[in-house]
């Protein structure tokens, strides 16, 4: 996301190509370096998806899938998602470099230097060993590994505490709400608010979003 574009003129350029899927990315960030905002009190992010939201249910004839917003539609509903930046699944999924070596997500080196090191690969060690790694464990727990006010959240089925890279600082770790919260917030919301105008009630879970 570039929020000196026009999300709607975004959308529909890359719709034109007829592409299965187009996916959205948060900029990195971390709460040692948030991201640009013109306006710090504005959920900007938020408001930018949430028009591609409006403009993808606008133009079904295109087909495709937009996979943060079908994540969030699903988890609304109580289904699994298909991406680690949102819900409170485990990860299943580690970066095999052409050397051989096994890492954990490499969005993680945003954070750090090393943050995605595990001192593991393919020749030595098994991929369990590498979802147990002490680096991972803290992605294992759930809400349990989550900031205080993001485990009173109502939203934090869906926004899951935000990506793992997002929540990092260097005096708390990674135990701090997304840099990202208010726009999360903002676009569960808006997604959620569309969805109960077509009936969608999330005191019963439906098998698969309506």
């Amino acid at each position: 996301m570039d929020l000196a574009d026009d999300p709607v003129e975004v959308h529909d350029y890359l719709a034109a190509f007829e592409p299965p899927v187009i996916d959205f990315g948060l900029p990195h960030a971390t709460h040692d370096d948030p991201p640009h905002r013109a306006d710090p009190s504005v959920p900007e992010y938020g408001l930018w998806m949430s028009r591609v939201y409006d403009a993808w249910l606008a133009r079904p004839e295109y087909g495709h899938s937009v996979r943060m917003l079908e994540d969030i539609l699903a988890l609304s509903s109580g289904v699994r998602g298909s991406v680690e930046t949102l819900g409170l699944a485990p990860p299943t999924s580690v970066v095999i470099e052409s050397d051989g070596s096994v890492e954990a997500v490499d969005t993680l080196r945003s954070v750090e230097e090393g943050a995605s090191w595990l001192g593991l690969d393919v020749l030595r060690h098994s991929f369990d060993e590498a979802l147990s790694h002490p680096k991972l464990l803290h992605r294992q727990h759930g809400k349990d590994a989550l900031a205080e006010q993001c485990r009173a959240c109502p939203l934090v089925d869906v926004c899951g505490g935000g990506y793992l890279p997002h929540r990092f600082s260097e005096a708390q770790g990674y135990r701090n709400p997304s840099v990202y919260c208010a726009d999360l917030e903002y676009l569960i919301r808006h997604v959620q608010g569309s969805l109960r105008q077509h009936g969608w009630n999330p005191y019963a879970r439906a098998a698969s979003p309506p």
